[in-house]
């Protein structure tokens, strides 16, 4: 079971969403920096996990790189006890708040109707602790479509380079995409120019909902470079994730 977690750590958190300005272009998205209240980030930054980080493999690796990525995911039914004395249920319990879940939906609420309709939807919630070690690419893609909201918080080591953030893109030849493509599909890069690349700077947030536009991926982590970060997820509930066609 997860404990109380302080209520200041619940209010920080939704009133930087509720605060936070979006960028429309390319997709509409959060950039928000201290997103976490400041104890829990100092909590989090001096977490040292080890040879606790599995390597975690992509649902559909197409792309070695991706198998450079080590990840422990947390959910509901996780053993807690595994994360005795650690920050991990203070922050399942700040993310997964109904007035952090209520901020984060109101915020992408046009984006998840436009993709999911205006019924009642059933969630549930994730996140992983993720470490990109040398070597590390993610290829464009969009995420599945069982995720409404998608959050990564950067935890950068003391002088890490800004550029190791995740990267936004815009396509460049939309002649040459697939007319139907399988969920999450990782695209050839060449297809792409960056939009943006998300400074990877403590405690800052990038949160969107994914949608058929919302391209973003990580360019090559340099030899002797590792990127740590959190991705959480509000997810919707379903039996089956369809094929949708491309994008007109």
């Amino acid at each position: 079971m997860v404990g109380a977690v302080p209520a200041a750590y619940v209010r920080h958190t939704r009133d930087a969403i509720v605060g936070a300005t979006p960028v429309g272009e390319p997709f509409r998205h959060l950039v928000i920096e201290n997103f976490l209240h400041p104890d829990l980030y100092r909590a989090l930054d001096a977490l040292d996990l080890g040879d606790r980080l599995p390597a975690r493999h992509a649902t559909r690796p197409t792309h070695s790189s991706e198998t450079l990525r080590f990840a422990i995911r947390v959910h509901p039914s996780v053993d807690w006890s595994t994360f005795a004395g650690t920050p991990l249920p203070a922050l399942w319990a700040t993310l997964t708040n109904a007035h952090v879940q209520n901020a984060l939906i109101k915020a992408f609420a046009a984006e998840i109707v436009k993709r999911h309709g205006r019924q009642q939807l059933r969630v549930s919630h994730a996140f992983e602790i993720i470490e990109d070690r040398s070597g590390y690419a993610l290829p464009p893609h969009t995420d599945t479509y069982h995720k409404l909201v998608t959050a990564l918080i950067y935890l950068p080591e003391p002088g890490a380079d800004e550029g190791l953030g995740t990267s936004i893109y815009t396509l460049a030849d939309e002649a040459r995409l697939p007319d139907r493509y399988s969920d999450n599909t990782r695209f050839d890069r060449s297809l792409f120019s960056i939009a943006r690349t998300i400074p990877y700077r403590p405690n800052t947030a990038l949160i969107f909902a994914p949608g058929r536009n919302t391209f973003h991926g990580v360019e090559p982590v340099d030899a002797g470079i590792s990127r740590r970060l959190i991705q959480f997820q509000i997810n919707r509930i379903m039996v089956d994730e369809p094929v949708e066609p491309a994008a007109s």
